[in-house]
């Protein structure tokens, strides 16, 4: 396998579990790459593989802004206009620390105390729906809990959340045809925030206990979210917190029919399930990625590993800058720094060299060194 084997924009190639053994390589040879769209020009995206730099992109929001499709999806910035600054997910400080606090606000001790004894509630007559047949299709279990607590946080009557649903699985299924399409996906969105806007004025005008009128109620200095910003809201917690749940669940499921001696531990004790839940969450993550657009170059310093045909092992770190916002059309000016401790090539330690970087098939960058001193 080499860099550029793997389409990391193409869904088909997580239908079969994620490609660890491809980030991997990405992270060990190629940390930052280009990845073109199958979707065309204008989706393509940079690769950010380490932790540390993931790290760095998400704590600098000045350079790195949410107000961007922060997901794979192949959505249109256009399409997304309007509802940047008013989303907590398409939004940077101070905006999104005011959307933060009036949807936390929401969450008080009272409201979180109902919620689990609901979930509790919800949890059982799930498996109480199934158990007397002896099987069940798993998703029709993963998919009951997760809408039903959301729909009791949004306030949502019971007759409406069938739409609810559906039109989470429009929005979130549009690369699946048995859920969706553009077309639907654009219309389930509609659909749901027109809906959302309609239940914030009811909210405001008659609150319920619900968590969504503690939100349509939350006020600072003054300010409260707008019709446009409730709506936002109204969508991140039901397509959200609705989906990632779902698959989530189904993913522990999975890993534990993959793993029994785990399954059979966990019925043997359960005290473990707490910390066996945090690991299901880290091991089988439902968002495998978040986007950020960057609104000037970067400095960049990129280590990579190389192995040598006689089994030495080099470090290189590629410091320079690097112009993301022009997705690989403008070069790279790099200055490669080399490390390693095998004797063969410790003269390798003392050279500074001077590179320009090219992209190759818009895949990866290739480094010419072209002055060693």
């Amino acid at each position: 396998m080499k860099v550029g084997d793997v389409d990391l924009s193409n869904p088909v190639v997580f239908e079969a579990g994620v490609p660890y053994a491809y980030f991997a390589l990405l992270r060990k040879e190629a940390p930052v790459t280009w990845q073109p769209s199958i979707y065309g020009e204008g989706f393509g995206f940079w690769n950010i593989t380490r932790f540390a730099d993931i790290a760095e992109v998400e704590k600098n929001v000045e350079a790195f802004s949410s107000k961007t499709n922060v997901s794979p999806m192949p959505t249109p910035e256009s399409t997304l206009s309007s509802t940047v600054d008013r989303s907590i997910i398409l939004s940077d400080p101070p905006r999104h620390s005011f959307l933060r606090r009036s949807i936390t606000g929401g969450f008080t001790p009272r409201a979180i105390a109902k919620l689990e004894e609901r979930i509790k509630q919800c949890a059982v007559e799930a498996i109480d729906s199934v158990i007397e047949k002896g099987e069940c299709d798993l998703h029709d279990v993963a998919a009951y809990t997760p809408i039903e607590v959301v729909a009791d946080i949004l306030g949502v009557p019971a007759h409406d959340r069938q739409r609810l649903y559906d039109w989470a699985n429009a929005m979130f299924g549009t690369t699946d045809p048995e859920l969706s399409d553009p077309q639907k996906n654009m219309m389930g969105a509609m659909q749901m925030f027109s809906y959302a806007r309609r239940l914030a004025k009811l909210r405001r005008a008659n609150p319920g206990e619900d968590v969504f009128s503690l939100i349509a109620l939350a006020e600072e200095d003054g300010e409260q979210l707008d019709d446009i910003d409730l709506g936002a809201t109204f969508i991140v917690l039901a397509t959200a917190g609705n989906e990632t749940t779902r698959t989530q669940f189904l993913q522990g499921v999975l890993t534990l029919i993959e793993h029994p001696q785990a399954m059979a531990t966990l019925r043997e004790d359960l005290s473990l399930l707490p910390n066996a839940i945090e690991e299901m969450l880290r091991w089988t993550t439902p968002a495998l990625g978040f986007a950020r657009k960057a609104t000037r170059d970067i400095e960049v310093d990129v280590r990579a590993t190389l192995e040598t045909d006689d089994g030495a092992t080099i470090f290189v770190s590629y410091q320079g800058r690097s112009d993301y916002t022009k997705a690989g059309a403008a070069p790279i000016i790099t200055a490669p720094l080399f490390e390693t401790s095998d004797p063969r090539y410790l003269w390798l330690n003392k050279v500074q060299a001077i590179a320009r970087g090219r992209a190759e098939g818009m895949s990866k960058l290739v480094y010419d060194i072209y002055e060693v001193q």
